[in-house]
């Protein structure tokens, strides 16, 4: 489908792997492609949860926690804070068909706790020209959220025209 491979990089994302490390029975991942204000490549990822809204925003805040959940994420360390503006150090795992590897990210990461939102921006990264994500929780009920994830992301290398349809 047209979100294969972004499927992969919303599920990565700080919140949607929450869904898979707490919650016991499965749950729908709902993704959609999209395209970013820049012509980046993109995904919306939205799942409903059973906990509470602002537990969710907690456990996405814990960013050097990721690897021990994601097996995308081989390090996740915080470099500096200053207010609620994180700087992260990342390196992450790819894969495309036979072809596998790493690359480094250094990321800014800007907390919202009263929106319950984390926007993250790439600083510098080994293969992304860019790179964005808004990671939000909606309170939906009692013991209950929604948790959206807009991602956004441009390769330093041009896709190939026969992959573009696989990646948004």
């Amino acid at each position: 489908s047209r979100c294969t491979v972004l499927t992969g990089a919303v599920g990565a994302g700080a919140g949607l792997g929450y869904a898979m490390q707490q919650q016991q029975q499965q749950q729908e991942v709902q993704v959609r492609g999209a395209r970013g204000p820049c012509g980046e490549y993109g995904a919306i990822g939205v799942v409903e949860l059973k906990q509470d809204a602002k537990h969710v925003f907690d456990f996405m805040r814990r960013i050097e926690e990721q690897p021990q959940w994601n097996p995308g994420v081989k390090l996740s360390q915080i470099v500096n804070k200053v207010a609620n503006t994180t700087h992260v150090k990342q390196v992450l795992n790819w894969s495309f068909l036979a072809l596998r590897g790493d690359f480094n990210m250094n990321l800014a990461m800007h907390e919202e706790p009263q929106q319950l939102r984390i926007r993250t921006e790439l600083l510098q990264g080994s293969m992304m020209r860019r790179f964005s994500s808004s990671v939000g929780v909606t309170h939906t009920g009692p013991g209950a959220c929604r948790l959206t994830m807009d991602l956004y992301m441009q390769p330093v290398v041009p896709v190939p025209f026969g992959i573009r349809g696989m990646v948004g």
